[in-house]
């Protein structure tokens, strides 16, 4: 079982090496992201986005969040 779930993810990362080679511009987090989500039943693909687009708007929060702690630890 864990063999097939590493050769799967090696298939995905090969297929997430061909598309961002054809457009750079893409990040391979949200490449690689959209094809483990084409594997699922819609709404659990909408879910699965829906919570990614919540932690990824607040990452700039915590990032600066982070930052003031460790200014106030200097």
């Amino acid at each position: 079982m864990q063999n097939r779930a590493i050769l799967h993810v090696r298939k995905l990362q090969k297929e997430v090496d061909k598309i961002c080679k054809k457009y750079p511009n893409l990040e391979r987090s949200d490449v690689y992201h959209t094809l483990i989500l084409l594997e699922k039943p819609p709404l659990e693909r909408l879910k699965m986005a829906l919570t990614r687009a919540q932690n990824k708007a607040a990452l700039p929060v915590l990032e600066l969040a982070l930052k003031t702690i460790r200014s106030k630890k200097s």
